[in-house]
């Protein structure tokens, strides 16, 4: 017995259990079981949309590239190879982007660090400051005054010198 296929037909391979063994000329019209969808596949040469078994899906697409003509196929393939190029480049800009962001973030961090940094270490030095002139003899309000500290540092000031 032999299966006459197209001579540009070309299939996935076909998963055959022994348990699973059949006469394809004893094959029922009924196609409930994925071997028995492969079967129909073969004896017909066509898939139809209900069929789900495994790999009937690559060999749906296969039919319909190879039905394509010689110029319908390569405009495809190209179609396809243009498709890839782009993702790869989409990746590729995504990665990019992604690191570019990444260090930028970085050094933006450093530089928020470095200057919290910064108004801490003067902070320190005002409070500093402040508490050796009161050590001196100056209250609190002429210490500041002195020392020019911003308006909106000394309730913190006052906090840190007379709460710590």
């Amino acid at each position: 017995m032999s299966i006459r296929l197209p001579s540009d037909f070309c299939f996935t391979k076909v998963i055959y259990k022994k348990d699973q063994s059949s006469d394809v000329n004893k094959f029922d019209d009924e196609v409930t079981t994925p071997l028995k969808q492969w079967i129909s596949f073969l004896k017909t040469g066509e898939i139809p949309d209900a069929f789900t078994a495994q790999g009937l899906k690559e060999a749906r697409e296969v039919l319909r590239v190879d039905s394509l003509s010689e110029e319908d196929r390569k405009i495809y393939k190209r179609y396809l190879e243009g498709l890839s190029l782009a993702m790869s480049l989409d990746d590729s800009s995504r990665y990019e982007g992604y690191y570019d962001g990444f260090g930028a973030g970085r050094e933006e961090g450093r530089a928020e660090g470095r200057a919290e940094g910064i108004e801490q270490g003067r902070t320190e030095q005002l409070v500093e400051s402040t508490k050796n002139l009161m050590s001196a003899g100056f209250d609190f309000d002429k210490a500041v005054e002195t020392l020019k500290a911003p308006a909106d540092q000394i309730p913190e000031l006052r906090h840190l010198i007379f709460n710590n």
